[in-house]
């Protein structure tokens, strides 16, 4: 609630288009944490994944960080919050196999929420 009113906030200048993606985005990048924090657990090799609710801030200050002048459509937005989750919790990443998880679970919300294919 707290970050959908952040963002509602922040968002509120940018076209309509982009204004009524604000609760998915927020519904999306909760759905993508709890993946990223069941499916990527700390273990000795990866004891780095540990996630907490400071990493979502971060996504959505990358968010709220962008300029209505660039962010136009709702596929912009979208690439934006890829970008970010990518920034935040893929560059933590130590393998190939579980930077395909989390580009898994960014394209099945994605999809879902969005109605986008990976194409």
């Amino acid at each position: 609630m707290i970050f959908s009113k952040i963002v509602n906030k922040y968002l509120g200048v940018f076209s309509e288009e982009i204004k009524v993606c604000t609760s998915k985005i927020v519904d999306a990048t909760q759905v993508v944490y709890n993946g990223v924090e069941d499916k990527l657990k700390p273990i000795p090799a990866k004891s780095h994944y540990t996630f907490n609710l400071r990493d979502m801030s971060k996504i959505f200050q990358g968010i709220c960080s962008a300029s209505s002048k660039l962010v136009l459509t709702q596929l912009d937005l979208i690439k934006l919050w890829v970008h970010e989750n990518q920034r935040v919790f893929g560059d933590r990443m130590i393998n190939e196999q579980d930077k395909e998880l989390l580009l898994d679970l960014l394209m099945n919300e994605a999809e879902r929420k969005f109605n986008l294919s990976k194409t």
